[in-house]
């Protein structure tokens, strides 16, 4: 099967505001950046801006889709517009979070029809429909797949041809991700020669602020992480924390490595908590009951282990040798006792 036809609704552009049928009508409105200086659609345009970017901030949330879907399309184009302005690549990501998350709780509402149109006509990903089955390309299974690991890990799935086969939810996560990747793209293009009004530049200034206190959240936890010896972790684990500093999206894998290695290494639930603040799609309630479980003081009340050495590169965690380690929990305590290993990069 080709590309599928869809009928959009006057619905879909306020629930998909990067449709190309809603940036189309946009288009046609002849809308020009001046526009938002104005009283009118200016204002409630600018006001969504805010309190989007500010939700996403906070609770790794975005509101409901505005009821105007002219005004959802023109916020979510000025949102891009912004993030742009203000350079910070873990705020565009937790923006770009937040609001595939939105997107995937409305796809798995659509019928299959309408969300393979979104998937080809929004991020262009190869999509077959054959007996009944879904079929994504290789090369678009793996520009999009959410994490490199057990059912996504390419050597566990059926490959036939150059085609993978999915199930629809599988499919809905695929979408997901790829509407995260474009917004990060989208919204970490440089700005050159572009004046913006002065009602623009405020929304900056607001949003700049507001990230700035996340980040000081953040270095406040991590200088905890400092005083106990971050200096003495292995390279995996640093690199690790470093992408939670620029507030990038780990996968479940990479936050399981950490929040045991944090844990095992005498750190409370509430200081490992703290180092996943910043992380995009952040919940409080969610994020302390998995740290309680892993810490064994919820279900099985078994406390785990970090992954060994041999399993953080099968998952993508690990990128060095480090002499005579196996464990990472080995490497901290070597280091303890003035014994750090040597480390080698891998090619």
């Amino acid at each position: 099967m080709g590309s599928i036809e869809a009928l959009i609704t006057n619905e879909d552009l306020r629930k998909y505001p990067f449709l190309p049928e809603a940036l189309k009508r946009l288009k046609e409105l002849d809308l020009t950046i001046d526009d938002l200086a104005s009283e009118d659609i200016g204002k409630s345009i600018l006001n969504r801006v805010r309190d989007n970017l500010v939700s996403s901030i906070r609770t790794g949330n975005v509101s409901p889709p505005h009821e105007d879907a002219e005004i959802e399309t023109l916020s979510f184009l000025v949102t891009l517009l912004v993030l742009r302005v203000i350079g910070e690549r873990g705020l565009a990501e937790r923006y770009a979070v937040a609001l595939s998350k939105r997107v995937r709780n409305f796809l798995k509402e659509e019928n299959l029809s309408k969300v393979v149109y979104i998937a080809q006509a929004v991020i262009g990903l190869g999509v077959r429909i054959k007996g009944g089955d879904i079929y994504i390309d290789v090369v678009s299974f793996l520009n999009n797949m959410p994490e490199y690991k057990g059912a996504w890990k390419l050597v566990n799935r059926e490959l036939i041809k150059g085609w993978v086969r999915v199930t629809f939810r599988e499919l809905i996560r695929l979408v997901e991700n790829g509407v995260k990747n474009l917004i990060i793209h989208r919204s970490s293009q440089e700005i050159t020669g572009l004046e913006l009004p002065d009602e623009v530049y405020l929304i900056v200034e607001e949003i700049s602020t507001e990230w700035s206190k996340k980040l000081r959240e953040y270095e406040e936890a991590r200088s905890a992480i400092v005083k106990r010896g971050e200096a003495y972790y292995p390279p995996c684990i640093s690199f690790l924390l470093s992408q939670m500093r620029e507030g990038k999206n780990l996968t479940h894998s990479a936050r399981f490595a950490v929040a045991t290695f944090l844990l095992n290494t005498g750190m409370s639930v509430d200081e490992t908590l703290e180092m996943f603040k910043l992380s995009p799609d952040y919940r409080e309630d969610l994020a302390r009951y998995q740290v309680e479980h892993i810490a064994g003081l919820r279900g099985s009340k078994v406390k785990y282990l970090t992954y060994k050495c041999d399993n953080m590169r099968s998952l993508g965690l690990c990128r060095w040798t480090c002499k005579g380690v196996r464990h990472p929990l080995q490497f901290f305590y070597r280091s303890l006792r003035g014994k750090r290993p040597d480390v080698s990069e891998n090619s």
